[in-house]
């Protein structure tokens, strides 16, 4: 059973850094669109908004959140990243240390 505890922490622990990639690219985003950068001047820059432009298209069409000219759908995928990460790792964690004792 030790074995799937460790599964199980080592998932929680990818999960978690994959939260925090994905936090740092969207703060990225927002900078790259604060300077109003194009995703077509740069290669790293068009990767940027292929990782973020799906999630932030989905959370714009169910919560469409747009005061002036700043878009707020940042704020809630920061957002969900944080619960899920809280949250989600956390449980993860939780299970593999019941695993584990």
């Amino acid at each position: 059973m030790f074995i799937f505890g460790y599964f199980v922490l080592a998932l929680s622990k990818v999960v978690g850094m994959v939260l925090n990639f994905f936090y740092i690219v969207l703060i990225i985003r927002i900078v790259l669109s604060w300077l109003n950068i194009g995703p077509y001047q740069h290669e790293v820059i068009a990767f940027v908004y292929k990782l973020t432009d799906p999630i932030l298209a989905k959370v714009r069409r169910l919560v469409p959140l747009q005061i002036g000219p700043v878009d707020l759908s940042a704020i809630i995928v920061f957002l969900a990243i944080a619960f899920l990460d809280v949250f989600l790792v956390n449980v993860l964690v939780r299970i593999a240390q019941g695993m584990l004792s």
